[in-house]
């Protein structure tokens, strides 16, 4: 009989730890802030342990990133049937940290090309993971002087072969680092290109079907290798004049 009892009262213990087990799950704490809430199904001293959630993902994670490992009870509701209190509930799966960059000056030069004229350009940002840049250019002609203007198809003038173009644009606009070597750039502004045609009296005659103003659009992207820094890109005056950028430069 005490046997028997001595079963009993040992088959009632077991009874009650499986099911205190049963209430309870592993909670781990990351520095990151995130807390995973399942059953630890592997651990490896001082290096990592691997977590399986309710929902079966398992996961794995470095010993340094852990805060704390705990066992909390399961909250059953009568709402959410035998799942995780809303309360304590943050998250199963670990969301990746955003990266943030140090803050970067860059200086770049170089020069825009279109099969009429070339420009040259210099183009000064900051940016973090998002930033800012301010960009000049200018092919150096500001005379930009004339006596007549028409159109070349109008025209019942005689010209020389003196053919005078001028460009010159101001824009600025936003920066974006997509990856550390990579960021994208674009910009509005406003741009100007002329040309004038030089008759055989001396005048210049501005010929307007070919001379653009308004409105510039920009884009493009640059490349970051160690402190140099190249570009690549095109701007327009929109639907008109586009030109291909290209050019170099350094960080600050």
């Amino acid at each position: 009989m005490k046997k028997i009892n001595l079963l009993l009262c040992m088959f009632f213990l077991s009874t009650i730890s499986l099911m205190a087990q049963q209430n309870y799950e592993d909670v781990v704490y990351l520095k990151n802030g995130s807390i995973i809430r399942g059953t630890i199904v592997e651990q490896v001293p001082n290096q990592s342990i691997k977590v399986k959630t309710k929902d079966g993902n398992v996961f794995v994670y470095n010993f340094t990133d852990v805060v704390k490992m705990t066992k909390e009870p399961i909250i059953n509701n009568s709402i959410y049937g035998n799942q995780y209190n809303p309360k304590y509930q943050i998250s199963n799966k670990v969301l990746p940290e955003r990266v943030k960059y140090e803050k970067t000056t860059l200086l770049l030069g170089g020069i825009s090309l279109h099969p009429s004229q070339t420009s040259g350009f210099i183009m000064l940002g900051k940016v973090k993971n998002f930033g800012a840049y301010l960009k000049l250019q200018s092919n150096f002609n500001f005379n930009g002087s004339f006596t007549s203007e028409g159109d070349s198809w109008s025209s019942d003038r005689y010209f020389k072969d003196n053919i005078q173009t001028g460009r010159y644009a101001i824009s600025g606009g936003v920066l974006w680092r997509v990856i550390k070597p990579i960021m994208l750039y674009g910009g509005l502004g406003y741009g100007k290109r002329w040309v004038n045609w030089e008759t055989i009296s001396g005048e210049q005659f501005r010929v307007n079907d070919i001379s653009y103003q308004g409105l510039g659009l920009e884009t493009g992207v640059i490349f970051k290798l160690n402190k140099l820094l190249f570009t690549g890109g095109v701007s327009l005056i929109p639907f008109k004049y586009m030109e291909l950028n290209i050019g170099a430069g350094f960080t600050l």
